[in-house]
């Protein structure tokens, strides 16, 4: 599968997920699969940019810790870049952190059941 393709295949499987998350009733509202792909977008650039800075920021945290904590840093990391695309996308709506906390945690169960499904799929 070409690289554009996958891309393509993965922002319309956040913007599922970000739907499902609406649906769970957690404190998170998407408005409909339109604002859906506009925050799955919102949330990919932001964790590209802001992600990224706030993992080299936490880098000396995850060196003490010899790196045993580094899922918990990332969760919190992700909780944080959803937080923050719900300030801005007109339409997605975080009620908490811990609202944030639970998607996260939630996202990333949907990502890795989906990558799981999308390998046995295509291989």
């Amino acid at each position: 599968m070409n690289w554009i393709l996958s891309v393509i295949i993965w922002w319309l499987i956040s913007a599922v997920i970000l739907l499902i998350l609406d649906r769970l009733n957690i404190g998170i509202k998407v408005g409909d699969f339109g604002t859906a792909l506009v925050a799955a977008l919102v949330i990919a650039v932001l964790n590209l940019v802001l992600g990224t800075i706030l993992r080299l920021l936490a880098l000396p945290l995850n060196l003490i810790t010899l790196f045993l904590l580094s899922w918990l840093i990332s969760w919190f990391i992700y909780a944080i870049v959803l937080y923050v695309a719900a300030k801005i996308v007109r339409g997605f709506e975080i009620r908490s952190f811990l609202s944030a906390l639970i998607g996260a945690l939630v996202m990333a169960i949907l990502n890795w059941g989906a990558d799981w499904l999308l390998q046995r799929l295509f291989g």
